[in-house]
């Protein structure tokens, strides 16, 4: 199961992007209000994410006592890899599967789930105690 250090660290944009790709081929008629919703998620999380992202890299400093460079460097190796598990799925999703995302149920049922800002402070609180294990692919 997911949970919240796994796709905070995910790479959204490209994520979203080939998700937008896909609605645009697949089911043209929804693209602009798929793209708008996912607009409206990416502004309302953004500054979460950063946040959060910062902080986990600190605690990576803390845990594996490295510098900056090389925890920015770990970290963006664990973004690598939950964003390539990420595009895989778009890959593999069935064609069925497409319309209810691309139609609005990835909109009305993911996305709110996925508010990183309204679960700030929740995740901030639990970052100081994260083991390294917790962060990894």
């Amino acid at each position: 199961m997911m949970a919240w250090p796994q796709l905070v660290q995910i790479d959204w944009d490209a994520y979203h992007g080939k998700m937008i790709e896909n609605c645009n081929v697949k089911y043209l008629e929804y693209a602009n209000s798929f793209q708008d919703a996912i607009g409206k998620w990416k502004n309302h999380n953004a500054a979460a994410i950063l946040d959060i992202r910062r902080q986990l890299k600190d605690r990576l400093k803390v845990i594996k006592g490295v510098s900056e460079s090389e925890a920015t460097t770990q970290m963006n190796l664990m973004s690598s890899a939950w964003t390539e598990r990420f595009l895989k799925l778009v890959a593999i999703t069935p064609e069925n599967v497409w319309k209810d995302v691309c139609t609005g149920k990835y909109a009305t049922e993911t996305l709110p789930a996925m508010d990183f800002s309204k679960f700030f402070p929740m995740i901030s609180s639990t970052i100081p105690t994260m083991q390294e294990s917790q962060l990894r692919p």
